[in-house]
């Protein structure tokens, strides 16, 4: 690893101090270390791509995957956003996301990833956060799966794969659509409440549409 454990949390720590940018040298070390650790999970990400798509290619073949490094500024917001989030464990750096017609299909597909081992942590507990039983407060539905896979350099990196289907796909692009026309962050509960609640509902009704 080019860097140690050590100087990667320490670069995270250094990207929430507001007055980085006036010490230029320090500056522009830290942004090396951020775009080295982010472009190591790279090959990571890609290998739990071919994970996903060949669960999901058995049982739904109109799914379409996508896949994205978390830009820069994402990665620099959220760690200022969280207390005690640190740049070494971030999870979703590196994340893969498939979108299924239904909502059985999309059962069938995580029943058969989730018995990977890589998804699990050293307590041998499911890494795992079911959006679908328990939605967020605003209403987003979905699961997310967390797994560690080897990169090129032999070493492990979290990756995020999350699970939706086709409506709440929808629901979701909506919510980022009107937080960018709107200048709001909706997408992190911190839009107008008449808004958040307008997804909440809506995210009930799409529920019950998807249940029939």
């Amino acid at each position: 690893m080019k860097y140690t454990g050590k100087r990667i949390t320490q670069a995270g720590n250094d990207l929430q101090n507001p007055l980085l940018k006036e010490n230029p040298v320090l500056f522009r070390a830290t942004m090396d270390v951020l775009t080295y650790w982010r472009y190591s999970h790279e090959s990571s990400m890609n290998s739990a791509e071919v994970l996903l798509k060949e669960a999901t290619v058995k049982f739904d073949k109109s799914a379409f995957l996508a896949k994205r490094l978390k830009r820069s500024n994402s990665i620099i917001k959220k760690l200022s956003r969280f207390d005690n989030m640190m740049l070494k464990n971030m999870q979703d750096i590196g994340g893969v996301r498939v979108v299924v017609s239904s909502s059985k299909k999309l059962q069938k597909i995580l029943k058969q990833i989730q018995s990977d081992k890589r998804f699990y942590n050293n307590e041998n507990k499911l890494r795992k956060k079911d959006y679908l039983k328990n939605p967020k407060p605003d209403g987003y539905r979905g699961v997310h799966l967390v797994g560690k896979f080897l990169n090129d350099e032999k070493e492990n990196r979290n990756i995020e794969l999350q699970l939706r289907t086709q409506m709440q796909h929808t629901w979701a692009t909506t919510l980022e659509i009107v937080d960018l026309f709107t200048k709001q962050n909706l997408k992190t509960n911190q839009g107008r409440m008449s808004w958040q609640r307008f997804f909440m509902l809506v995210s009930n009704q799409l529920a019950i549409i998807e249940s029939l």
